[in-house]
């Protein structure tokens, strides 16, 4: 009986479970994603930093600082 459950791991160790041209293309479309998403993450940092250095922030601090006074009803 140990014998049976000896060969039988070897043979699983031996054998993969997904064949190797199907573990490749998994392996190739996670680099894609991961580019894509590399990608998207620069995108998003390149237009904080377009919204900060044209001076849009600044303005958008005024207003709100301007729009939350408190109002005195006289």
């Amino acid at each position: 009986m140990n014998v049976v459950m000896l060969m039988s791991d070897v043979v699983d160790w031996i054998i993969p479970d997904i064949p190797k041209d199907i573990s490749m293309q998994i392996h190739k479309e996670k680099i894609l994603m991961m580019d894509l998403f590399m990608k998207e993450e620069q995108g998003k940092t390149q237009r904080a930093d377009i919204v900060s250095s044209s001076g849009c922030k600044e303005s958008l601090t005024r207003s709100r600082s301007i729009s939350h006074t408190p109002y005195k009803n006289y």
